[in-house]
């Protein structure tokens, strides 16, 4: 298990971070989104799990995300529906093909 990191510029709605390797090998970036206001279906507060290109989205966050082990966030990975990013340096591509 990877250590939990705020992220933020110091203000009251930081956000929490996790990196977890799954149990295929591959290390995945959690975080929590909460958004004042939403469009286009978008939750207004979801899980984003992130590698190279892949992005996930679980909505309603688990109560226990920050906390939990790596395979419940691996079970929570697999509940996580795909989106599509409109964007993607060619570093994630590259972290893709790995």
């Amino acid at each position: 298990m990877l250590p939990k990191f705020p992220m933020g510029g110091g203000d009251s709605q930081s956000q929490s971070v996790r990196r977890f390797i799954d149990t295929a090998g591959l290390e995945w970036t959690v975080f929590d989104v909460v958004n004042a206001a939403t469009e286009g279906g978008i939750p207004s507060s979801f899980l984003c799990f992130e590698r190279g290109i892949d992005r996930r989205r679980l909505a309603p966050i688990p109560a226990d995300w920050l906390e939990c082990e790596a395979l419940t966030l691996e079970r929570y990975l697999k509940q996580a529906k795909a989106v599509h990013r409109s964007f993607a340096s060619p570093d994630q591509f590259r972290e893709r093909r790995r």
